[in-house]
């Protein structure tokens, strides 16, 4: 995929991930593999992924960069009933404040967005 942007746009300044899944809320005692697996290979693995092949494209390239992440505010309040999902969006925020302090200072800045749904009255 990479590949695909240079190709076309040339360069690579911003990736934004915004991979999100989790599972109906039930008790943590009756969370399945498939349930666990499933939110920690979306949320988690798909930022570990894109980290993984664009942090050594900026710094070879000796571009600058910007990563944001969809956290959750799961991640700053756990919610009963969403264990992993919880788990997994703190990974999340944990992993993006590493890797800010990590590569901060070669110019790729890491960030991530805590939203919450519900109903805001806005």
């Amino acid at each position: 995929m990479l590949q695909q942007v240079l190709d076309k746009h040339g360069q690579l300044d911003i990736v934004v991930n915004n991979a999100g899944v989790t599972y109906p809320n039930k008790p943590t005692v009756d969370v399945t593999d498939k349930d666990f697996d499933l939110v920690m290979n979306v949320n988690v693995k798909s930022v570990y992924l894109s980290a993984s092949v664009i942090v050594p494209y900026f710094i070879k390239e000796g571009r600058p960069g910007c990563f944001i992440q969809i956290s959750s505010t799961a991640a700053l309040r756990p919610r009963p009933g969403l264990t992993w999902y919880n788990a997994s969006k703190a990974a999340v925020s944990n992993a993006t404040k590493t890797m800010a302090v990590e590569y901060g200072p070669k110019g790729i800045r890491f960030n991530a967005i805590c939203p919450v749904v519900g109903i805001t009255g806005m």
